[in-house]
């Protein structure tokens, strides 16, 4: 587990435009695959995860290996 610092606004681009991995490839918010995906409870509950997890889509990935900032190995 990888734990970094992103910029607020990158950070609230996320948060605002994720949706449920669950039904994400029939739900009209995904934006035509665009859409930030927040990875199910089912996948934190096998892997004893805690917090919440994104699956992120080109271009947010990419912005987040030239933003991010401070990153350290939590796991």
């Amino acid at each position: 587990m990888v734990e970094f610092e992103v910029p607020q606004y990158l950070d609230d681009l996320i948060r605002e435009n994720a949706i449920s991995q669950n039904g994400y490839k029939t739900n009209p918010l995904n934006q035509g695959g665009a859409a930030p995906k927040i990875v199910d409870k089912g996948v934190f509950d096998k892997f004893n995860f805690e917090g919440v997890a994104y699956e992120l889509p080109d271009p947010i990935n990419q912005w987040l290996v030239e933003y991010a900032k401070k990153a350290r190995i939590v796991k």
